[in-house]
């Protein structure tokens, strides 16, 4: 076999292969805290509630496509764990984490309880590079009440997309345009909780 033969297979055997990079999906804490700056009137009860994420979940990690054949891996629940809480805390005076439905201490006088279930894709149009040009999030919060029944319950969908010009000085971009997007739809969302 020709040595040209074996280079062009073994570059289509690591082509095909591909690699996981790792990204980061939580968005640049300066445009979060502008957010907030804007949207300090939502506040609307000073009913104590709680925010619950298991250690399950946030120890999930997630590997999704990306450009050029590989993939990138992320945590969603703890890159997103601020975006969240964040967003709770525009709306509520009064926000605790809880770290169990079975502690009744915990939830104690709780009004109302938020838990966050959380669903990724991502997608590149790139041959060569692997930034993801396309990500995508989507998230279903539930509040439960004292009797952990739930009362509300929102799908929020929301996307990021990031040209060349974009992810080529922050591979993360896509992914962190979507955590924004997911914030203003959430607090859009939350400002309309029934009070």
């Amino acid at each position: 076999m020709r040595l040209t033969s074996i280079i062009s297979i073994f570059c289509i055997t690591v082509i095909m292969s591909g690699c996981s990079h790792n990204i980061n999906l939580t968005p640049d804490y300066g445009d979060i805290e502008i957010i907030n700056h804007e949207t300090k009137e939502f506040i609307q009860s000073d009913e104590p509630v709680a925010y619950y994420l298991s250690t399950e979940k946030r120890e999930t990690v997630v590997t999704s496509p990306a450009g050029g054949g590989d993939s990138v891996t992320y945590s969603p629940y703890k890159d997103l764990n601020s975006v969240i809480y964040s967003a709770l805390s525009l709306h509520f005076a009064d926000v605790s984490y809880i770290k169990s439905l079975d502690n009744d201490k915990d939830l104690a006088n709780i009004r109302y309880i938020f838990t966050p279930t959380i669903e990724t894709t991502s997608y590149s149009s790139s041959a060569l590079h692997w930034p993801p040009t396309k990500f995508s999030i989507t998230l279903k919060m539930e509040a439960l009440n004292e009797k952990k029944e739930v009362v509300w319950s929102k799908l929020i969908k929301s996307e990021g997309n990031a040209e060349y010009s974009d992810y080529k000085s922050d591979v993360d971009f896509s992914a962190k345009q979507a955590s924004e997007n997911l914030y203003k739809a959430l607090t859009e969302e939350l400002s309309k909780f029934p009070k």
